[in-house]
């Protein structure tokens, strides 16, 4: 019987036959802290004043400042990036433009149009590719290059990007970004008017909020606009996309992702550092990788696994080119001297990668922070749930989204982000 039967039959009346759970009564049980040597917690004084909470504020920037220290070594950039800042814009509806300039987020509510648009100037680019790159745009994204459809994109704070290499000039050029709202899919209001209708739009309560009084205050309205940067990228044809740590037993697995631009295979190497962010140590440096693999290497194979050791050695076979795409490779360092990041002492650690050809010529570059931690459920005992970080009970303690947080974000508030945490 298919979960599709059952969604659209439903249970068929037999509501009656639902039973409410009662909880299992618990027995009266006294512990003695005197027989077990037992000592009561001391709860934290309560604030009640606006001087308590600064004093307690100072006291946590200085318990939590090393933490936020920057060791890790700087890493040079191998692409040119054009910041576009500076918008004109107007909603569809509208006659007149405004000057406005990212982030950029606000209303209207429910269905609407808007566009933005601005002029960038380029140099000549000479087999290298031009990008154009949106971090956030709520919601549906409509981007043109010198009024050419370059791509679309559907969401909400996602980064998205086109190869608009053969829409481009050295010269001037016109980038134009239309945006569309809707009403969210399980109901919501316009601006002029009350009542709840039900539209296309993906979206819970993560929204940035706006200023108006009456209905950007709120928690989180499902607003449109550019809730981040938009830039200009040139670089080269095969690059560096993303890189995602993830904490094994003993090891640290990257997942490095590479795009290409090229139909023709290439073949490619990394260079792969690993360096403490807030504490000194080098976990590893320049360790160079030959991406292999040890299976048959199809034309289709996008995404294909290779695993590295701390010494540089492979479990390899057959080289492994960059195609044309996305391709993903997972490299595996040892990490039984690096330290385990927790709420109380949040270590963290930063990979630095260079991409080269293999001839030696320098294609890219990207690092990203991260900290070591696992994060397990108990599956297996007769009362299962137990959560473990780092191996040790851990209990959950909820708290909502912020919007304030996304605001310090979007206007490079970092210092009021920091107080905020």
């Amino acid at each position: 019987y298919s979960f599709a039967q059952i969604a659209k039959s439903g249970i068929q009346g037999r509501y009656g036959l639902l039973e409410q759970p009662k909880p299992t009564p618990l027995p009266d049980h006294v512990v003695c802290l005197k027989e077990t040597n037992a000592q009561p917690t001391v709860l934290p004084e309560k604030i009640h004043t606006q001087e308590q909470l600064r004093a307690a504020l100072a006291e946590k920037r200085q318990q939590m400042m090393p933490f936020l220290a920057n060791y890790a070594p700087e890493l040079e950039s191998c692409r040119t990036v054009i910041n576009l800042e500076n918008f004109n814009y107007k909603l569809e509806s509208a006659e007149q433009w405004e000057e406005v300039s990212t982030p950029h987020y606000g209303g209207p509510l429910g269905p609407a149009r808007a566009v933005y648009e601005t002029k960038f100037s380029l140099e000549a680019f000479d087999g290298r590719r031009v990008f154009a790159v949106v971090n956030g745009a709520d919601y549906k994204a409509q981007v043109y290059v010198n009024d050419v459809l370059a791509g679309t994109h559907e969401g909400f704070f996602a980064t998205f990007e086109f190869d608009v290499s053969d829409l481009v000039h050295a010269g001037e050029n016109t980038l134009t970004i239309r945006l569309q709202n809707d009403y969210v899919m399980m109901g919501s209001r316009s601006d002029d008017d009350p009542r709840s209708f039900c539209g296309d739009k993906i979206y819970a309560a993560t929204g940035p909020g706006y200023d108006d009084p009456a209905l950007g205050w709120h928690h989180c309205p499902p607003g449109m606009g550019l809730l981040d940067t938009v830039e200009i990228q040139v670089r080269e044809p095969v690059f560096l996309q993303n890189v995602f740590a993830r904490t094994l037993e003993n090891e640290i697995e990257f997942w490095i992702e590479a795009g290409s631009c090229l139909y023709d295979p290439q073949m490619i190497r990394f260079d792969l550092s690993v360096y403490g962010q807030n504490l000194k140590q080098t976990v590893v440096e320049h360790m160079q990788i030959e991406p292999h693999t040890g299976k048959e290497l199809g034309l289709g194979d996008t995404y294909t696994e290779v695993l590295a050791h701390r010494d540089g050695t492979l479990n390899a076979q057959l080289p492994l080119p960059c195609g044309k795409g996305r391709n993903l490779y997972k490299i595996r360092i040892s990490a039984e001297d690096m330290k385990m990041w927790s709420p109380e002492e949040p270590w963290l650690y930063q990979i630095q990668l260079r991409l080269f050809t293999q001839d030696g010529k320098l294609l890219d570059t990207m690092s990203q922070q991260f900290g070591r931690r696992t994060f397990t459920q108990d599956t297996e005992s007769e009362v299962k749930g137990m959560f473990y970080l780092n191996g040790k009970p851990t209990r959950l303690r909820g708290a909502n989204t912020m919007g304030f947080e996304q605001q310090d974000v979007m206007h490079d508030n970092f210092d009021q982000l920091i107080d905020d945490i």
